[in-house]
This record gives C-alpha cells, structure tokens and sequence, in this order.
C-alpha cells in the first residue's frame, strides 16, 4: 500500500491511505475487556481458590453438633425416676396427627412407664432421628445416681436429619442434667453426668439390655455413667428431719410430698477429623499460588490476544494516519512550491498566502501524527507562511 503511495506521489497525484478495517468503538471496546479481565480475573480466581480450599479444609475438620432439650417433672425427692428417654424427632399436639406409635422401652412390663410420655401429651409424629432409654441406678444408701443405656435407635444424621445410603460413622454422647427451679443446668447446685456411648454408623439399633434377663433389677450395665448425687437427696433429708418430729406427735408415717426439677439432656453428635482430607487441604494451600498463576494465564490468554490484537490495530490506524498526512503536506508542499503564482498582484500574493499557510499546516499535521505513531517527525523546517515564494523550503 505504501510502495503505491509512493510512485503516486512521484507522478504529483494525490493519495489517501486508509487502513480503518476495525471501527474506533470495537477497538476501544476490546481494550476496554481486557483491562477489566486483567484486574477482575485474578480476584475471581482468587476467590474460587479461597472457597475450595475451604471447603476441602472444614469437609476434613472435626464438627460437633449440640442439641439441648429439657423436661419439667415433678416428683418426691427421696424416690428418683427408673427411666428416662431421651428423644429426639418431629414432635405433634396431639394423638391424631401422629403416624406411628411410640418407640416403647425394651425389658420393661411396667406400662406406666412404657407410656410415660404419652401420658405426658407428647407424640412423636415419625420415627425419631434419635432415641436414648437409660435406667436410673440408685446406690444402697440412696444417696446417689448413675444411668445406664438400654436401648438406643440412632435413625439418621442429626445434623441432617438424613440417613445416607453409606451412612457415616459418627461419635456419640449425652449429658444429663438435673437441678432445682432457679438454678442453671451447669450451675453449683445442679448434679449429673456425662456419657459417651461410642461411634455408630447412622441407621443402628441396638439394645443393652440381654434377653436372658427376667428381673430388671439383675441387670449389670455394659457402661454407664460415674456416681453422681442424687437429685433430691438434700430435699429429702430437711424434709424428712421435719417430718420426723410430726410423725412423733401424730402417730403416723406419711410419704415425702413432690417436689419440681427439671431435667437438662445434652445430646452431641461428632465427626471425627478426616486426616487424609487435611492434607489435600494443607497440599491444595501450599500449591495455591502456582494454581493462581497457571489459571489466571489460562483465564486471560484470549483476553490478553485480544488486547495485543488491539494494540497492533491501534499502531497500524496510528502509522495509516501519520503516512496520510505526510501524502498529504508533501502534496500541498509541491502545490505551493510549482503551482502558486509568482506574479505581484494582490490575487497573486493572495494565492502564496493561502498555498503556504496550508502547505506549513499539513507538515505540522504530519508531525503530530509521526509523534502518535512512535516515528520521528519528517519536518525540521517548516514552510514560511508568506505572500512570497519560500524558495529555500522547496524540494
């Protein structure tokens, strides 16, 4: 395009170059993405990296979830409760929304006890996520407790309410709580204990209890927890002080009136940490700059093709618009220098002026276009604007 240009001007005829394929707009568009994508990109890919380090790393992490529940009683302070269950599921108002019947306790006969939270007026609408049956073992002198499972139904996850198809082992423990109005499940006054039952796969049933076993009170625990006091213990001895001393006046025995306390169940399930996921975790954290750099250039390779694209296009139009304005000063410099007049009229002298004012406009032009572009300016002398000839400026 250029070597044409060239021999056109050699036959003093005019010449416009134009190179404009791609419009200013998509241009400026174009470099406008990549700039963006260059600044937007690596926090992105930052960001993702971050979340699935995260996720590797808390998948791999022990998690513990708590339930707390409790239940108000009332009951005479030297006789503790035989059995408790605790429960966890989807719990109705009343008897006619409730689908299936109560988990009943195993080994026992004693239907007061069987029914005990029906009688309560509380149905469990489902088959619990979790449910616990612990005898109350109360040491010779009556002055402390300890409970023992006897049967456990561990259905689904807690956490989830789910049961897996390859159901997850998880650890398991309850913290019983027992204590007076007025006073906090972990506070001085309060008494209990803790017990870790083990791992289970979710979906297990199992029973502590032994079949051979006719009379509840044969029964040897597998575990169960520590001596702790009994509950009631305090209550009933300043009670039974008093009533000593009218039982002498009257004559007559009579039995401890009941007292209220509350029940406090803790129940918590365990994921033990999984040891080869944190160390995907610590090797995926360790690897996360080189992963950054290889994603980002993965991610911006089109972005930055299409910048360089850009720049090319720009150095072109800038390069296109530089020989244009030289073609055009080198033309209107043979115009001036050839074909002005050189008579002494005021026509004449009007035509010098002119011709020279646009030869020396169309040089400065091309100097600034040759500056855009990255060339050096073709102009060190300049036309003279005068209604003389310049003739020591003319080729």
């Amino acid at each position: 395009m250029f070597k044409r240009a060239e021999e056109s001007l050699k036959k003093d005829n005019g010449v416009i170059l134009d190179a404009t394929f791609v419009t200013q707009e998509l241009r400026r568009r174009a470099a406008g993405i990549a700039a963006i994508a260059g600044v937007v990109v690596p926090q992105l890919i930052s960001t993702g990296l971050d979340l699935l380090g995260n996720a590797l790393r808390k998948a791999g992490e022990e998690d513990t979830q708590s339930y707390i529940c409790h239940l108000n009683f009332d009951a005479p302070p030297d006789k503790p409760e035989s059995c408790i269950q605790v429960v966890r599921g989807n719990f109705m108002r009343s008897r006619a929304l409730v689908k299936s019947g109560l988990v009943k306790p195993q080994g026992m006969r004693d239907e007061e006890v069987a029914n005990r939270l029906t009688k309560l007026q509380i149905y469990i609408s489902d088959r619990p996520q979790f449910f616990l049956e612990l005898r109350v073992r109360q040491s010779a002198d009556g002055s402390a407790l300890a409970l023992a499972p006897s049967y456990l139904e561990y259905n689904s996850l807690l956490k989830t309410g789910k049961l897996p198809s390859n159901p997850p082992k998880r650890g398991l423990a309850v913290q019983l709580s027992f204590h007076k109005p007025g006073v906090k499940p972990d506070g001085n006054e309060a008494v209990g204990a803790p017990l870790v039952l083990g791992n289970f796969h979710a979906g297990t049933h199992r029973s502590y209890l032994s079949t051979k076993i006719d009379n509840i009170s044969d029964w040897r625990p597998e575990k169960e927890t520590i001596w702790f006091p009994h509950y009631g213990a305090k209550v009933a001895a300043a009670e039974k002080a008093g009533k000593d001393k009218d039982q002498v006046r009257s004559g007559r025995d009579s039995a401890l009136p009941k007292r209220p306390f509350t029940l406090t169940a803790i129940i918590t399930e365990v994921r033990d940490a999984n040891k080869l996921l944190l160390a995907m975790a610590n090797l995926f954290d360790a690897a996360k700059p080189t992963l950054q750099t290889e994603l980002e250039k993965l991610a911006l390779e089109s972005k930055r093709k299409e910048a360089e694209l850009t720049q090319l296009q720009t150095e072109s139009t800038n390069s296109t618009a530089y020989y244009n304005a030289w073609v055009d000063a080198e033309t209107k410099i043979l115009t001036y220098c050839k074909e002005s007049k050189s008579g002494d009229t005021a026509d004449d002298k009007k035509d010098r002026l002119t011709k020279s004012k646009d030869a020396r406009v169309a040089q400065l032009d091309a100097n600034v276009k040759a500056l855009t572009a990255g060339l050096p300016t073709p102009y060190t002398k300049l036309i003279s604007v005068s209604d003389a000839k310049d003739l020591d400026s003319c080729p």
